[in-house]
C-alpha cells in the first residue's frame, strides 16, 4: 500500500511540479516582469493565508490515521463532517476582509512600480477569490491521506492543475489578460476542491445527516490539533517571510525574479512529499514499538538522503543548463541561478528534518515544532532587513537557509530518543537475567 501510493503521489506531484513550471516562461512574456511580479504576490498571500491549514491538516491527518484502529464507529467521518464546515467559514471570511480592506494592502504593502493601482486590485481581490475556493479543499485533503486514498487526491490534484496553468497558459499566450489568469486560477481551484469532497462523500451522503458533531471524539482531539495548527502554522511561515520583507522593501519585479527561484527550491522540495505523504500515516503503527519505529525512520531518512544526493547532482550538473534552456530571458536568468542554488541548501536541510518532523507529530511532541519555528522567525526578522539592504534580493535567501538549518538540527531528536529507549530496554534485561 506504501509503496502504491507513493507511485500515486509522485504522478499528481510530477503533473502539479511541472505544469507551473512550463507556465512560468509564458507569463513572463506575455505579461511582462511586473505582472509576472503581481502573480507573484498572489502565490505569496495564498501562502500567507493558508498557514493556518498547515497545522491542522497534519493533526488531521494524524487523527484519521489513527481512527481506522478505534473502536468509535465512523470516528473519521465525524471529524470530516465537523472540521468541513469550519474551513468554509474561514476561507468565506477571509475573502470578505481582503475585500474590505484590499486598498490598505495595496497603499501601505506593494509597491507596485509604473503599473495602473487597478492591477493591485485585481490581484488582491483575485487572491481571495482563489483561496476562497482552494482552502476548503484542505480538508478534504486531510481525509483522503488519512485513509490512504492517494489515488483519488491525485486525480482531483491533476485535474484542478490542469485547469489552473494549462488555462492560464492558453488565456495569457493568446489574450495577454492577467484577469483571465486569475480566473483560470480560480475555476481550477474549484473544481479542485469539488473532486476532493465528492471522492471523501462519495457513497456515504446517506450516513452524514446522522453524524453527531459533540462526539467526545472531538474533544479528546481539539486541544491536539489546536495546538499542532500553531506551531506548524509558525512553521509555514518561514517559506514566505522572505517574500514578505521583499514586497515591502523592493519593487514588485524583483519579487518576480526572486520567486521564480523560490518556485524551483519548494517545487524540488514538493518531489520530496510523495515520500512523507506516505509514510506519515504509515508511521503510526510502529508508535508503540521503538526498535520497529527506529528501523522505519532509518529507512525514511534513507530515502530522503538518497533523494538529496540526487539532488545535488541536478544542481551541479544539470541546473545551469535547464535554466537557460526553460527561461531564456537572458535579463534575469543569472539572478535566478544564484538565488536558486542558494536556496536549495535550504531546501536540502528541509528534506533531511522531515523524519524527525514526523517523530515529533506521531509522539505528540508538538512544542519542539512550536519552538523551533519561533527561533527561526525571529532570526529571519533580525537577519532580513539587514541582508535585503546590503545584498539586495539575494540577500533574502538568508532567512530560508538559516531557518531551516535551524530545524534540521532540531529535527534529529528522534535519533536520541529512540536510541535511549533501545538502551534503557538492553539495561533491563540484562538486569532480568542477572
Amino acid at each position: 500500500m506504501v509503496v502504491k501510493n507513493i507511485f500515486y503521489n509522485y504522478i499528481g506531484r510530477i503533473v502539479s511540479t511541472v505544469l507551473p513550471l512550463v507556465a512560468i516562461p509564458i507569463y513572463i512574456k506575455g505579461l511582462g516582469l511586473e505582472l509576472w511580479g503581481l502573480i507573484s504576490f498572489i502565490s505569496v498571500l495564498q501562502g500567507l493565508l493558508g498557514i493556518i491549514d498547515g497545522g491542522i491538516n497534519q493533526a488531521l491527518t494524524r487523527e484519521i490515521s489513527h481512527s481506522r484502529s478505534n473502536t468509535e464507529k465512523h470516528k473519521d467521518l465525524i471529524i470530516l463532517k465537523y472540521y468541513e464546515k469550519y474551513y468554509f467559514l474561514f476561507s468565506t471570511t477571509v475573502f470578505l476582509v481582503l475585500v474590505a480592506t484590499h486598498s490598505i494592502i495595496i497603499n501601505q504593502w506593494i509597491n507596485i512600480g509604473s503599473l495602473p493601482s487597478k492591477y493591485g486590485i485585481y490581484a488582491v481581490l483575485g487572491a481571495g477569490a482563489i483561496f476562497f475556493f482552494s482552502f476548503p479543499g484542505s480538508v478534504y485533503r486531510s481525509y483522503l491521506v488519512g485513509k490512504e486514498e492517494q489515488y483519488q487526491l491525485n486525480v482531483a490534484i491533476i485535474i484542478g492543475q490542469s485547469i489552473r496553468h494549462g488555462g492560464g497558459m492558453i488565456a495569457i499566450y493568446f489574450t495577454q489578460s492577467f484577469i483571465l489568469y486569475i480566473l483560470f486560477q480560480a475555476i481550477g481551484a474549484f473544481f479542485e476542491t469539488f473532486l476532493r469532497g465528492y471522492f471523501c462523500w462519495h457513497g456515504k451522503l446517506s450516513l452524514r445527516k446522522h453524524l453527531s458533531n459533540d462526539s467526545n471524539t472531538i474533544k479528546k482531539m481539539n486541544h491536539f490539533i489546536i495546538y499542532t495548527s500553531v506551531a506548524v502554522a509558525l512553521g509555514a511561515l518561514i517559506p514566505n517571510i522572505d517574500k514578505i520583507f521583499i514586497i515591502k522593501m523592493l519593487p514588485i519585479k524583483d519579487l518576480g525574479i526572486y520567486n521564480i527561484a523560490s518556485i524551483i527550491s519548494l517545487r524540488i522540495l514538493v518531489l520530496f512529499y510523495p515520500i512523507t505523504t506516505a509514510v506519515f500515516p504509515a508511521g503510526t503503527k510502529y508508535i508503540g514499538d521503538r526498535t520497529e519505529y527506529k528501523k522505519f525512520n532509518l529507512k525514511y531518512f534513507g530515502s530522503l538522503f538518497a533523494m538529496v544526493i540526487l539532488m545535488i547532482f541536478f544542481v551541479i550538473f544539470l541546473l545551469d543548463d535547464i535554466l537557460k534552456l526553460w527561461l531564456n530571458i537572458d535579463e534575469i536568468t543569472g539572478k535566478v541561478l544564484v538565488i536558486t542554488k542558494i536556496l536549495l541548501i535550504g531546501t536540502a536541510f528541509n528534506a533531511l528534518s522531515q523524519v524527525g518532523y514526523s517523530f515529533w507529530l506521531n509522539t505528540k511532541r508538538t512544542n519542539r515544532i512550536l519552538i523551533v519555528n519561533i527561533i527561526s522567525i525571529l532570526i529571519a526578522i533580525i537577519v532580513l532587513p539587514f541582508t535585503i539592504t546590503k545584498f539586495g534580493i539575494i540577500g533574502a535567501t538568508a532567512s530560508w537557509v538559516l531557518s531551516n538549518l535551524i530545524v534540521m538540527i532540531a529535527s534529529f531528536e528522534w535519533i536520541i530518543k529512540l536510541q535511549k529507549r533501545k538502551n534503557k530496554n538492553q539495561t533491563s534485561l540484562l538486569k532480568k537475567h542477572q
